[in-house]
């Protein structure tokens, strides 16, 4: 028997099982005369047919049918009442976690921008991105300044970003100096 792993080529392979397939003939197979020894591993337990049948009674008895169910005679189990198209479940403005839905959430957001200052320390350019170092000031630096998420009002972050900022300012009062 060779034990290598079939070649790729087409040709090869064809001479590769051919050499296999003759160094097995006359070998016994691991499991000739063993039926019946193994056992399936999915194999119940053996239950005679009364046994079988009480099963089947007790399942059916536990089963609440009809009358007996709880959701009998109630709304919205089917068709556009289920739960599914949210009859049930209430959904939008009726909702218990409902916040006001998309424009009120983008007036918070506006009102909180209300806040900060306009006090502009340089002046805007292509691909720039207003940053406020404090809550009256802002500078305007490159968009790539600003991929460090910060927070004025906590202050998260904002030493970082600010050094970059003032980097930043500094950098462009050098060049508009020696400009002219």
């Amino acid at each position: 028997m060779i034990n290598m792993p079939p070649p790729k080529d087409p040709i090869k392979r064809e001479e590769y099982l051919k050499r296999q397939s003759e160094s097995r003939k006359g070998c016994i197979p691991w499991n000739k005369g063993k039926k019946g020894l193994q056992i399936a591993w999915n194999k119940g337990i053996p239950r005679t047919e009364e046994e079988k049948k009480n099963i089947s009674k007790g399942t059916i008895l536990k089963t609440p049918r009809g009358k007996d169910h709880p959701n009998y005679g109630k709304p919205g189990l089917r068709g556009k009442d289920s739960p599914r198209f949210g009859a049930i479940d209430p959904k939008g403005k009726d909702h218990h976690l409902w916040k006001g839905g998309r424009k009120l959430n983008i007036f918070r957001r506006n009102t909180k921008r209300r806040e900060l200052g306009n006090n502009f320390l340089n002046n805007p350019f292509p691909n720039s991105h207003g940053h406020h170092i404090n809550l009256n000031d802002v500078i305007y630096v490159p968009k790539e300044y600003n991929k460090i998420s910060h927070d004025v009002r906590t202050g998260r972050n904002m030493e970082v970003v600010n050094s970059y900022a003032y980097f930043f300012l500094m950098m462009q009062n050098i060049k508009e100096f020696r400009s002219a």
